[in-house]
């Protein structure tokens, strides 16, 4: 089965979604779901920038306090990872997917077969696999299941899922990491501007921690700039 993406009209009284390119709807409380043509797949794929050197310089990431780095060509693409923890958010997992596709290599999903509350649920993703079948080439499916001695605590279990999102010996297991990855760890809401992310593909020179509030929007809000909405990582061992 295709996956489908849900637009909504602009005009739409109620418009809180922000999806692609953190696109503003010129409302005070909120942003508006995007969604542009070229949202769905079958469109060229993101091109080798390695053959232009002067790309780099017509490319912008501008920080918080508005300066803005001087980026230098890579001679090959940097490897993106995206990791997310997933409960049963089809709808925002079909957008990240479909927004996310030509710029992330792999996708690291992570699900546990218990909630954060300790109830037994099930593993909607691994149980609508076939859902995906288009893209399961890059998605990286991890299954994160509770000790028994675990506090039955929700915040105990919640801090343990991201500590599991967090952990690439666990959740990147069969992920052959190399010391020039980046590793996103983002909520599953949190969506990452594709372009900005091709910036940081086939650019070097950027400070990774500034680049969020450039790159991050969240499909219930904007985060505020004061917010660090998401994590950047490599594969480099410190």
């Amino acid at each position: 089965m295709k996956a489908s993406v849900q637009c909504m009209d602009l005009s739409a009284p109620q418009c809180d979604i922000a999806v692609h390119h953190a696109a503003h709807c010129n409302r005070p409380s909120g942003c508006c779901l995007r969604c542009p043509s070229d949202l769905t797949r079958g469109r060229p794929p993101t091109p080798d920038h390695s053959s232009d050197p002067s790309w780099c310089s017509t490319r912008q990431l501008t920080y918080g306090d508005g300066t803005s780095p001087s980026l230098s060509p890579r001679a090959k693409q940097r490897r993106i990872i995206d990791t997310f923890t997933f409960n049963d958010e089809f709808d925002m997992l079909d957008i990240r997917l479909h927004t996310l596709w030509d710029v992330v290599d792999t996708f690291v999903i992570v699900e546990s077969n218990t909630t954060f509350t300790g109830k037994p649920k099930q593993l909607h993703f691994f149980e609508n696999q076939g859902r995906y079948t288009e893209f399961m080439s890059k998605i990286h499916h991890y299954v994160m299941v509770y000790p028994q001695e675990m506090p039955p605590g929700q915040w105990e279990r919640e801090r343990a899922a991201r500590k599991a999102q967090f952990s690439l010996e666990q959740s990147l297991k069969g992920v052959a990491l190399t010391t020039d990855d980046l590793i996103v760890m983002a909520d599953l809401d949190e969506l990452m501007d594709p372009s900005m992310l091709e910036t940081l593909k086939w650019c070097d020179g950027a400070n990774l921690d500034r680049c969020m509030a450039a790159i991050l929007s969240s499909l219930t809000c904007m985060c505020a700039s004061s917010y660090m909405c998401s994590t950047f990582d490599t594969g480099r061992e410190e």
